[in-house]
């Protein structure tokens, strides 16, 4: 009897005993709704940087200049401004870098002068490590250590005993390099950033 009343409940009543299917149903489309939208905030394709925008400054010691420099770039590195002040030998070098629309914009800030190239600045990229596999870094003869934090970021080390040279990596990016025990870069500082202030990207009206 109990069960002719269920198969009659059924009946009239086409949802019994289909409530967790549906739920299931549903969540899956949330699921894959939530993956759309996911997607949509980190586009498709190669991407220079694993973070979209960042500002991080560095200290350079011990080699032929020594000062300081500050990255900044956006839309996974697709524009990045790049300042130093460094001083050698041969003076103070004073620039900013600006990469844009596939050319570079170089402001000197010492002659107040501006000048434009069709190449990248190599400091304003993804560490070359960053593009090779760990099998490949091995056949090169990199060791991977222990991870490191650097200005408060979890790094991958990288290290060369033949060559001497020692990298920290994060999201694609050498936050520290130690070459031949003597020449040192550092971040000193790692701020993730929503853009680029567009005052940056600005040439003085004096500069010519």
């Amino acid at each position: 009897m109990k069960s002719l009343l269920l198969l009659l409940a059924c009946y009239f009543f086409p949802g019994c005993g289909q409530s967790d299917k549906s739920q299931e149903k549903d969540k899956t489309t949330v699921d894959k709704t939530e993956n759309r939208s996911n997607d949509k905030e980190k586009p498709s394709g190669r991407l220079l940087f694993d973070i979209k925008a960042a500002k991080i400054e560095f200290k350079y010691t011990g080699g032929p200049e020594e000062g300081t420099e500050t990255l900044y770039f956006d839309d996974y590195g697709e524009i990045a401004v790049l300042t130093f002040d460094k001083k050698s030998g041969f003076g103070r070098n004073h620039q900013t870098i600006i990469w844009k629309d596939k050319k570079s914009t170089m402001l000197n800030h010492e002659k107040k002068s501006v000048s434009t190239s069709p190449f990248r600045v190599k400091a304003t990229e993804p560490a070359g490590l960053a593009e090779v596999s760990e099998q490949d870094l091995a056949k090169m003869g990199y060791e991977k250590l222990a991870g490191e934090n650097i200005a408060g970021k979890p790094c991958e080390v990288w290290f060369n005993s033949k060559m001497n040279i020692k990298y920290w990596l994060w999201k694609k990016i050498d936050l520290k390099l130690e070459n031949q025990g003597v020449y040192t870069k550092e971040a000193t500082s790692v701020e993730e950033i929503s853009m680029i202030p567009a005052s940056l990207m600005e040439i003085p009206g004096d500069y010519k």
